[in-house]
This record gives C-alpha cells, sequence and structure tokens, in this order.
C-alpha cells in the first residue's frame, strides 16, 4: 500500500480516537507516532532532531514551573482579594476577578489560573446564595480567551509561533502592525463590558475580612524577569529560536533550585511541583509533533495544499474555512 494513503489512514484515525477517547490521547498519540517509525515513514534521528519541537517543550516545561511557583507563592491570591476589596459593588468585583483571571492566563497555565480564583467565585456566590456556575464560567472564558494573547499563555500560542516563526514581540507587533494580542484583547474587552450587564444586579458591598498575605515575590520575579528576557530574545532573533526554550528552561531550574532551599523542612514539596507538571500534555505534544512531522515528511502537506489552490485558487476566505474546520 501506498506509504502516503497508509500515514493519512493512520492520522485521521488518530485524530478520531483522540476525538472519541479522549482520555487516552496520550497512549493514541504515541502510538500513532510509534507505528509511523515502525512504517519506516521517520527514524529516530528524525523523530529527535526533526520532528519534536524542544523549543516549545522548554517554553512550556519552564513556564508550567513558574506558573506553579507563583501560584503558590500567594501573590495571585492577595491580588484578587485586594480587587475584590475594593470594587464598590459584588458585580464590579465579578468583573474585576474576570479582569485578572484574563490577565495571568497571559503568562501561566489556564487551568492553573481558574484554580487560583475559583475560591473566591465560590466564596462570593456563597454570600449573595447565588449559583457559582455563572461566576465560574465568566472566570473560564476570562482565561481560555487571554491565553492566547502571548507566546507563553497556552500550549496552542507556543505551537503556532513554533511552526509560523513568530517571536514573543511578534504577538504584539509583526511587521510594524498591531498583531494578535490586540485582537484578543478587543475581545477580552468586550466580554468584560457584557460580563458587568450580567452581574451588575449585585449590588452589596464584598468585604473581605483579611487580605492573603504572600509567603515569597521571588516567583514573581522570576516570571516577571523571564517575560522580559523573551522580550530581549526577541529584539536581538527574529523568529522563534531555541534562546526562548532555553531561557524558559533555566528560569523554571532556578525556580525549582529557590524553591528547594527555601523550603528546606519539606524538600517533597519540590518534587512535587515536578510530579504536578502538565506530563500529560507534554507527552501528548511530543507525539502529535511526530506524527505531523511525518505528514509533512511523505508530503502529504504539499499534496494538500496544492488541492487547496486548484480547487480554489485565490479564495483565501475559503481556503481558509477549509483549513480552519476540516482538520
Amino acid at each position: 500500500m501506498n506509504l502516503k494513503l497508509v500515514v493519512l489512514i493512520l492520522s485521521i484515525l488518530m485524530y478520531l480516537g483522540i476525538i472519541i477517547f479522549s482520555n487516552k490521547k496520550v497512549f493514541i498519540s504515541i502510538g500513532a507516532a510509534i507505528i509511523c517509525v515502525i512504517l519506516g515513514a521517520v527514524n529516530f534521528k528524525q523523530v529527535f532532531t526533526e520532528l519534536i519541537n524542544w523549543n516549545v517543550l522548554m517554553i512550556y516545561i519552564g513556564t508550567l514551573i513558574l506558573a506553579d511557583l507563583f501560584i503558590i507563592s500567594k501573590v495571585p491570591a492577595m491580588i484578587a482579594d485586594i480587587l475584590v476589596d475594593k470594587a464598590p459593588n459584588t458585580g464590579l468585583a465579578i468583573v474585576f476577578l474576570c479582569a485578572l483571571t484574563g490577565f495571568i492566563s497571559m503568562f501561566v497555565e489556564n487551568v492553573a489560573t481558574v484554580l487560583v480564583i475559583a475560591p473566591l467565585a465560590f466564596d462570593i456566590a456563597k454570600k449573595l446564595k447565588v449559583s457559582p456556575v455563572p461566576i465560574l464560567f465568566a472566570i473560564a472564558i476570562s482565561s481560555n480567551l487571554q491565553g492566547t494573547a502571548t507566546l507563553v499563555g497556552d500550549p496552542p500560542s507556543m505551537i503556532f509561533a513554533g511552526f509560523v516563526g513568530f517571536s514573543f514581540n511578534d504577538f504584539f507587533f509583526y511587521n510594524g502592525k498591531p498583531s494578535i494580542f490586540f485582537i484578543v484583547e478587543i475581545g477580552a474587552l468586550a466580554s468584560l463590558i457584557y460580563l458587568y450587564f450580567l452581574f451588575r444586579k449585585f449590588k452589596r458591598k464584598e468585604v473581605i475580612e483579611e487580605i492573603v498575605k504572600p509567603n515569597s515575590y521571588v516567583p514573581t520575579i522570576l516570571l516577571c524577569s523571564m517575560i522580559l528576557g523573551l522580550a530581549i530574545i526577541s529584539f536581538i532573533d527574529k523568529g522563534f529560536t531555541i534562546k526562548s526554550g532555553i531561557l524558559c528552561m533555566i528560569f523554571g531550574i532556578i525556580g525549582l533550585i529557590w524553591h528547594f532551599f527555601h523550603y528546606k523542612k519539606d524538600h517533597k514539596e519540590t518534587l512535587d511541583i515536578i510530579k504536578r507538571l502538565d506530563w500529560e500534555t507534554i507527552f501528548f505534544l511530543i507525539g502529535i509533533f511526530v506524527v505531523i512531522g511525518t505528514i509533512s515528511k511523505v508530503g502529504l502537506l504539499e499534496d494538500f495544499s496544492t488541492w487547496l489552490i486548484k480547487t480554489f485558487g485565490n479564495n483565501l476566505f475559503i481556503s481558509f474555512l477549509v483549513i480552519t474546520f476540516f482538520p
């Protein structure tokens, strides 16, 4: 059987498997990657030197470590408490929380961000004697929306940057024009206006009895330094270079070393941070990188692009819809 056809069938089966058995997505993607190697479509050297995007993985792992340390430091919880305490009423307090969620999600993994803000949402809902579901939905949407605003906000942003060669600064300005960040922020602003009208009926004043006190500002400094470093690298090297991944990993390792010596009484906590890393997504991405790389290696992407040109010609909008919705 033609190798291209086999790889195409394998990739379709992989995507169907991921959709149907989402809880087994890691085994499915890794299994498909192994089959690609067994078929001889790619070899082990190509897998480790060409197909796996180590830059994306290092950025993701380094960012995850700093995000976990940032949350452990309780700085986000302190900021959330201050915003709620200063808000003139509960409706605005919820909107402020959503805005804070979105801002943190630009630099911290979405799920982790929601876990930080969610307790406050439950507390507000309990005092108002209303269901926490609408508030949690608002927080989740704010987090998910702004995760795409920067290079380090979410894995899809990192993968996108890896394939098109976007640097950290390219998310803000590309070829001298406003880029993805500003489009996302317009959507975020619109969502906050909508949320204000949704929650404005809650007029009571929310009072925080005791503002959470951070146990350290070091993770915040490390996170801000990493972001500044990514911006500087973008000025020095155009495009998505391995320096970005190395920088993120260095700051992540520095964070782990700091945590190890700062919490001398319980070194197990540092090991727990490593265990809590999103290893499932990391290995899932490795499998996807290999399969997508194999599809490219055997020429399927080139065949697909040729078919698009022949079928739709210069109609970029229809081609965009096909690329967006068909896969």
